[in-house]
C-alpha cells in the first residue's frame, strides 16, 4: 500500500514529534546541502534543541511557507537567516519559532555518521562558509569526483 501526503502535512507531523521530545530520522532529498549532505543517499537525525546557533543545520518553515533543511548563517532574533551549503546565493528567512528541529547527526549512505554538535563538523562548516566566493567551482569538482 502506498500513501501520499503533502509536504506540509508530513513536516507538520515531524514538527509535532520533535515538540514531544522525540528524535526523527529523515532521508534527505535534493542537493542544497552538498557537500555535507547528499540528497537521496544520506539521512539526518533531528531533535528539538533548547536554542539555536549560527552553524546549526535546522528544519524550518521559511517565510515563503516552504520546509527547508538548511544551515543557520545569521541570527537577528526573532528572525533567522538560512542558506544551503550547496547554494551559491539563495538565502531564506524564518522566525525562530518556525524552526522545528536541529540535525544531531548526518547518517551517511556509506554507513558512517557525522556528529553535527561536535567541534570538527562545526569547524568544517565554518571553513566552508569562507569559500562562498569560489563555492561554485569546489562543488563542481566535488560532483565530478563523486560521480566517477
Amino acid at each position: 500500500m502506498e500513501l501520499s501526503v503533502s509536504n506540509d502535512v508530513f513536516f507538520e507531523h515531524v514538527a509535532n514529534l520533535l515538540n514531544q521530545g522525540r528524535q526523527v530520522e529523515l532521508r534527505v532529498k535534493g542537493d542544497s546541502m552538498r557537500p555535507f549532505i547528499s540528497g537521496g543517499k544520506d539521512r539526518v537525525l533531528l531533535y528539538k534543541a533548547e536554542q539555536y546557533a549560527k552553524g546549526d543545520i535546522v528544519l524550518a518553515r521559511t517565510d515563503s511557507g516552504q520546509w527547508m533543511l538548511h544551515r543557520i548563517v545569521g541570527i537577528d532574533l526573532p528572525r533567522v537567516i538560512l542558506m544551503g551549503d550547496g547554494n551559491l546565493h539563495n538565502r531564506e528567512a524564518c522566525m525562530e519559532s518556525d524552526i522545528a528541529g536541529t540535525v544531531l547527526q548526518i547518517l551517511k549512505g556509506n554507513g558512517k555518521s557525522v556528529d553535527c554538535t561536535g567541534k570538527k563538523h562545526r569547524n568544517l562548516a565554518r571553513i566552508w562558509g569562507f569559500f562562498l566566493p569560489i563555492r561554485k567551482y569546489l562543488l563542481w569538482i566535488e560532483k565530478k569526483m563523486t560521480s566517477e
